[in-house]
């Protein structure tokens, strides 16, 4: 959980308003303390960037000697709370690709088909300097409340889905963005500030400030995902050489992903297999899904030898073509870990770990971009993993994890 604030000025920043976005930025550290950061539009439409891997009061005192950082027309700031990536000053939020200065709250399953970065929101800045917005949300799936300028027509920009919320407050002067409604409120009466108007930005919705008007109102354009016709057969019978492949469940993900089920759907199976045939491979089939998300992967053609039969479901995206689905899918070494259920992040849960701490859907998600003890891997949910509780006195605090290679070493 992340934490976006933003004061866009009819005209140019005042010191008052900066006493504001400062007091919002501290106050919205409660949403993520592992770092912060803050993107400043001038007013030649120029972006900088000014961010720490700590919270802010550390990020004002390293810029107290510079006197103007704070003055232009657009100030957005953010409180990291990391999920994807490790605690250090590249990963703390905003992020400048090209034209494109970016502060995102949410996670992406996955995200590396946007480009290739440690962190999920690092290519979402990637992804909209060279593509349109409606392109990142015809090609994502996760959860997603963003603010970035773009350098090519000096705008500001504001999109979420119903995943993350964010506010915007009208007041006579300014508008002002933020991730929790009561948090503004309190914020600007605090300073004695009329609110003129309040609502949260509309999901689906993109909404675009011109930072060249001297009061800029907000442009907004559908932004919905248009999800592709995909090909469904009628129920046909099995080809004599066809054979069941596979059988798992959907479940939660299903639903997360708001995946539409019916029978014989074509789709492509990436799998990764250890053995004589180690490494990526493609096979071409189809699915077979019941109402209760019961799946059945038929396909006629032959495994590598090898392999371990078995499929891990990890998640599901629309391939670039829009006519199938694609499932990325790895394989377990052990056969019980067939049997888990799997959270929203492909991680397994419903599980006692060899420590005896009970693993279900909280935790993990508790746990997401925690990083182990010792290696440092982020964190991967298995039995053999050890979790430490840290407490103050009878309040849980977080889990000190270890990953199971570790583990074994350890103990």
């Amino acid at each position: 959980m992340c934490g976006i604030v933003a004061l866009i000025p009819n005209g140019s920043i005042s010191k008052d308003m900066i006493t504001i976005f400062k007091e919002a930025l501290y106050v919205d550290a409660l949403r993520g303390w592992d770092g912060t950061g803050i993107f400043k539009v001038d007013h030649q439409g120029k972006s900088d960037v000014y961010k720490i891997p700590s919270v802010p009061g550390n990020l004002f005192h390293q810029m107290e000697n510079d006197k103007n950082y704070l003055w232009g027309v657009a100030l957005v700031g953010h409180n990291r709370a990391a999920t994807r990536g490790i605690k250090t000053k590249e990963n703390t939020h905003p992020f400048k690709e090209g034209n494109i200065t970016l502060v995102h709250n949410g996670t992406l399953p996955t995200h590396k088909h946007l480009a290739d970065t440690d962190v999920d929101s690092h290519a979402i800045c990637h992804y909209l300097n060279n593509n349109k917005p409606q392109d990142f949300v015809n090609n994502v799936f996760g959860a997603y409340a963003m603010i970035w300028h773009d350098a090519r027509n000096n705008t500001i920009n504001v999109l979420r889905n119903k995943e993350r919320p964010l506010h915007v407050f009208n007041t006579p002067d300014f508008k002002f963005l933020c991730s929790e409604k009561d948090m503004g409120t309190w914020i600007l009466r605090r300073n004695n500030i009329k609110i003129s108007s309040q609502e949260e930005i509309k999901e689906d919705i993109l909404h675009t400030l011109y930072l060249k008007d001297k009061e800029p109102k907000f442009v907004k354009a559908d932004c919905k995902r248009v999800t592709a016709v995909v090909p469904f057969e009628p129920k046909k019978k099995l080809e004599k050489e066809e054979r069941l492949w596979e059988e798992f469940f959907l479940g939660h993900l299903a639903e997360y992903y708001n995946i539409v089920t019916k029978d014989n759907i074509d789709v492509v199976l990436t799998l990764k297999t250890i053995g004589s045939g180690t490494g990526i491979h493609m096979y071409t089939g189809h699915l077979d899904v019941d109402k209760d998300y019961k799946v059945k992967v038929y396909t006629k053609e032959t495994l590598p030898l090898g392999s371990i039969i078995e499929l891990n479901f990890a998640t599901l995206i629309q391939d670039t073509t829009g006519d199938k689905f694609v499932l990325l899918c790895t394989l377990p070494t052990k056969k019980e870990e067939k049997q888990l259920q799997l959270d929203r992040h492909g991680q397994p849960i419903n599980f006692f770990t060899k420590d005896n701490v009970y693993i279900n859907a909280r935790i993990n998600e508790e746990l997401i971009g925690e990083e182990c003890e010792v290696c440092h891997s982020l964190y991967n949910a298995h039995k053999d993993m050890v979790l430490d509780e840290v407490k103050m006195g009878t309040l849980h605090l977080r889990y000190k994890y270890t990953c199971h290679v570790c583990a074994a070493k350890l103990h």
